[in-house]
């Protein structure tokens, strides 16, 4: 089955292969882990692959304190617009998920357009990177006209849109920034957590706290006191793992290790 389930990889458009692994997968002695240990990842990679861009922006959470309610407008399905009476604002947007961005477009209320702005993306770990300036726009149209840009490799958790030196409208005199609708044009992505916190643990006789290795805390420690030692953590699903990542108390790394899955 593995040596098949291998083959359709590298020949995906072998029918006779295909064949070959379904009979494979009806051997009775085949355990239901394998199967699904093997095609898991498969499953999840095309899923990311075929994944549709969309507005990651729409009904997520802007805030903003001089757009204030209208805030909402800027993700919202509503015609409405999010209002500033200041000639400086700023939003922040929060994705949810890490995201992929492959476009920013918002339209603009009349020609309360910020001349200058600066567009700050989030990264995984939490550090705010400036990304964009309104001289990486293209602009279409002269009255509530629509600013592109493109997107950035990083993957994106929040959007901060900092505004400067906005146009008073000439029809009540007191708004300076207005927008009609902010998009987000992406893909989000699942969040990837430490599936090992909490799980059974098992390791060699002898050896001291095992659990210590699951409590999510460095402040705890497990030891082998064995030349030869193991632990085993039990899932308790089916995982795809994205890393494996051993922390070494006092440089005490062993000259081999290994992880079986």
């Amino acid at each position: 089955f593995q040596i098949l389930e291998d083959a359709t990889t590298e020949c995906h458009n072998n029918i006779a292969v295909w064949m070959d692994l379904e009979g494979a997968i009806k051997e009775p002695n085949l355990q239901k882990a394998t199967v699904q240990n093997a095609l898991l990842p498969v499953v999840l990679a095309q899923r990311e692959k075929e994944a549709e861009l969309s507005d990651i922006a729409l009904e997520k959470v802007a805030t903003s304190e001089c757009f204030g309610d209208t805030a909402v407008s800027l993700t919202d399905k509503t015609y409405g617009t999010a209002y500033c009476k200041q000639e400086t604002a700023d939003f922040e947007l929060d994705l949810e998920k890490p995201s992929s961005i492959k476009e920013l477009k918002f339209q603009w209320w009349g020609w309360s357009k910020a001349a200058e702005y600066d567009i700050y993306a989030m990264s995984e770990e939490g550090n705010y990177v400036l990304v964009k300036t309104q001289v990486d726009e293209e602009v279409k149209g002269w009255f509530n006209h629509w600013s592109y840009l493109d997107g950035w490799d990083m993957k994106t958790t929040k959007i901060k849109v900092d505004l400067r030196k906005g146009r008073k409208d000439p029809w009540s005199g007191n708004v300076y920034i207005g927008i009609r609708i902010f998009n987000v044009i992406g893909i989000s992505h699942d969040v990837l957590d430490d599936v090992s916190k909490g799980q059974p643990i098992s390791a060699n006789p002898g050896s001291s706290d095992p659990v210590s290795l699951v409590d999510a805390t460095n402040s705890t420690l497990w030891n082998g006191n064995s030349e030869t030692s193991w632990f085993e953590i039990d899932l308790k699903q089916i995982c795809a793992l994205d890393d494996i990542e051993l922390l070494w108390a006092d440089g005490a790394r062993p000259e081999k290790s290994r992880s079986d899955l």
